[in-house]
């Protein structure tokens, strides 16, 4: 019996976790839950460490870590490439979820090497430092495979227009405080994903969604056009109760905006790139 339930746990995982790794097919309803679930505790924990060890979440904070985001971005770009292992097991550090952990655990040595070092914890970032020099050398190895370098500037040239227009509708029409400040780079970063979901689907036409209701979404209405709305429809009213809810506690309200901020800026840094290297 104990045999039986074991191989059924084994046979679970590997279907639904590993396989859509191996197989690259993406996301299933299960992993998504399961991944949300395990986001919830990390960024609890999280927020409960950057708590204890007294460290603001603020606008320098955001810049020591942006490099790391962006190594994060163009590291899983780069197995698509075939640069870093795309070939299972040797890519689960590389891709999603992967990508996440590792990244989030560089991040975590970074911070907590900081605090424990006299020395670091006066002057020199290390997120930043490591940030950087990761970012540098992708960058290096992403230059030479480069084949569309206009695409990040029609990703751009569509999602920044639409962000604008919301801000300035928000300003002048609904006159409300949703998107003010760290909101408005939150709406920035999820059209970018938005655009390069569009642009690498609807524009150049050789991509594939590979999350469950985005995937959905488009088979039904055949664009994925409909990213920007998906996005907006989810983004805005999750900015408005966070706002409500967590209003007095600045912390915890800036660490999930961030993870918020990540899931868009990241997937959209890695779509872009992918179709700047033809990948």
């Amino acid at each position: 019996m104990e045999g039986e339930t074991l191989d059924r746990i084994v046979e679970f995982v590997e279907k639904y976790f590993l396989d859509p790794i191996k197989y690259h097919t993406g996301y299933n309803v299960v992993n998504t839950v399961v991944f949300a679930i395990i986001l919830y505790f990390v960024l609890i924990g999280t927020i409960k460490l950057l708590k204890k060890i007294n460290m603001a979440i603020d606008s320098v904070f955001l810049r020591e870590l942006f490099p790391l985001i962006i190594a994060g971005s163009t590291t899983r770009a780069l197995v698509d490439a075939g640069v870093y292992p795309n070939s299972y097991p040797q890519n689960l550090p590389f891709v999603t979820p992967g990508i996440y952990l590792t990244t989030y655990l560089v991040w975590l040595a970074c911070v907590l090497t900081r605090h424990t070092s006299k020395t670091l914890g006066q002057g020199l970032p290390p997120t930043a430092l490591v940030g950087l020099a990761w970012a540098g050398v992708n960058t290096i190895l992403i230059i030479p495979r480069v084949t569309r370098p206009e695409t990040p500037l029609i990703v751009l040239g569509i999602s920044l227009p639409i962000t604008m227009f919301l801000v300035l509708l928000n300003k002048t029409v609904t006159r409300s405080k949703l998107l003010e400040g760290w909101n408005i780079y939150l709406v920035m970063a999820h059209m970018f994903d938005a655009a390069s979901t569009f642009v690498g689907l609807d524009i150049y036409g050789e991509y594939v969604e590979q999350h469950v209701v985005p995937t959905y979404l488009i088979s039904l209405t055949g664009t994925s056009a409909i990213m920007f709305i998906l996005k907006l429809v989810i983004l805005l009213p999750t900015l408005y109760l966070l706002d409500k809810h967590l209003g007095e506690d600045q912390a915890t309200l800036r660490v999930v905006k961030l993870v918020i901020l990540i899931l868009g800026i990241g997937p959209g840094t890695r779509n872009t790139l992918r179709m700047m290297m033809t990948t």
